[in-house]
């Protein structure tokens, strides 16, 4: 329950076809990605830079290249250093 309030609850994509891919730089208003969850699972790649993971579970540190999978439900945030990262959000 307390971490109700971080529930992001976006449309991603079309009924047909829900799915949202986001490219995230400097520029971007959520270039520091808030602790937050939501139903769909989602892939995160590094593009440049390096990129500090905050799962439910522990950290991860991401560098350019890597990628990860977030499962649905799991409360994930996470900290960019000069990085660039897409994020790929799946229903």
């Amino acid at each position: 329950m307390r971490y109700l309030a971080n529930h992001e609850q976006l449309a991603r994509g079309s009924f047909g076809f829900p799915v949202e891919i986001y490219y995230v730089d400097e520029s971007h208003p959520r270039y520091e990605m808030p602790l937050h969850w939501h139903m769909e699972s989602e892939f995160i790649q590094i593009l440049k830079g390096s990129f500090a993971l905050t799962l439910e579970s522990g950290y991860e540190f991401l560098n350019e290249g890597d990628c990860v999978f977030i499962p649905s439900g799991v409360i994930h945030g996470g900290t960019p250093h000069d990085c660039i990262y897409q994020c790929l959000v799946v229903d």
